[in-house]
């Protein structure tokens, strides 16, 4: 009697990334540090997060 053994390879893919872009209109730049900060304190326990933070002048762009 035979047996067929199956050999299993096992893929890896490649690691997902999220980004997520967030613009609000900030009143003043103390009152983005603190949504910065609270996004700092959400991610803190994720490796190889990145944050990148940036005040610009002008209106929040709408939609579409």
């Amino acid at each position: 009697m035979e047996t067929e053994t199956m050999e299993t390879t096992e893929i890896k893919s490649e690691p997902q990334v999220c980004i997520i872009k967030v613009v609000f209109p900030a009143e003043t730049d103390e009152s983005a540090m603190v949504v910065k900060k609270k996004i700092t304190e959400a991610t803190a326990n994720m490796p190889g997060v990145q944050i990148n933070f940036n005040l610009i002048a002008g209106r929040v762009p709408t939609p579409g």
